[in-house]
């Protein structure tokens, strides 16, 4: 079963940001609304972006506007609260296999993009995305 969001390190300006935590800020964040994936995915580069859907999504809940998620802060907390990540972070919604961070969609890894067409569906992708099975 997959953890919910957890931080290794602060993510933040002026930190030293791990890259398995940018990415699994962004896409939780992107589960709130807050951050807006560019079309080519989520990354595990930090970006300004990543910094003001962090502040949005602080000030939307009331709690303190400064940029920063600290592991066990009342930020990722919230995070943690509003139930983000429960099915994992980054984790295919096809196959909940961990790590794939999709290559044609962020919600879809590659191996399932290329074999599940079926599933796919369910996310109302246009056809032309989909390779057909051989």
């Amino acid at each position: 079963m997959s953890k919910p969001y957890q931080l290794k390190e602060p993510i933040g300006p002026g930190y030293n940001m791990d890259p398995d935590d940018v990415r699994k800020t962004k896409s939780v964040l992107s589960e709130t609304g807050h951050y807006t994936p560019p079309k080519f995915g989520i990354t595990d580069i930090p970006d300004n972006q990543m910094i003001d859907a962090i502040r949005r999504y602080q000030k939307d809940n009331d709690l303190k506007v400064d940029g920063i998620i600290r592991p066990g802060g009342e930020t990722a907390e919230s995070l943690i609260a509003m139930g983000t990540g429960s099915r994992g972070v980054g984790n295919c919604r096809v196959c909940d296999t961990p790590s794939h961070h999709g290559v044609f969609h962020r919600d879809v890894c590659y191996e399932c993009w290329n074999q599940h067409p079926v599933g796919l569906k369910l996310f109302n992708f246009p056809k032309r995305y989909v390779t057909p099975k051989k």
